[in-house]
């Protein structure tokens, strides 16, 4: 399932409400996801991967929904997708080493970067991983 194209769908058919820049980063995404050139190419298995792994291995710990798999959103999904599956078509490593993950309060930020950090240090072909987090409070960083 290919996340990216589907929210990119559903933001130009103005299902999803969202501004300028973001209508425009997911169009040029959708667009690279079949016919991107130069030195990358979009791999679905590897786009796909932490959020299945997301999704079979995470479970909420707090609240109403502690003990329950955690459920992706579109736009996490689309999110991850844009951030694992673009990759050189050489050596494989990732287009995008850094990401901006900004979102209003209660969406999820948390359990979605602990989920990614789950993902990165146990299951994305990487010796020796290491994960850290940062926070504006020392309270938050430690929760992830």
């Amino acid at each position: 399932m290919n996340y990216i194209t589907e929210f990119n769908n559903a933001i130009q058919h103005g299902d999803i409400v969202t501004s300028r820049r973001v209508k425009a980063v997911y169009a040029r995404l959708a667009g690279e996801v079949d016919n991107i050139g130069g030195n990358y190419r979009f791999d679905i298995y590897k786009a796909t991967r932490p959020i299945t792994f997301i999704e079979t291995f995470c479970k909420h710990s707090k609240g109403e929904w502690a003990s329950l798999p955690v459920k992706l959103e579109l736009f996490q999904k689309a999110f991850i997708q844009a951030l694992f599956g673009f990759v050189d078509k050489d050596t494989g490593l990732r287009r995008y080493r850094e990401a901006f993950f900004l979102v209003a309060r209660k969406n999820g930020k948390s359990t979605l970067l602990a989920g990614l950090a789950l993902y990165m240090l146990m299951s994305d072909y990487e010796g020796g991983a290491e994960c850290c987090t940062a926070a504006t409070k020392y309270a938050q960083a430690r929760l992830i």
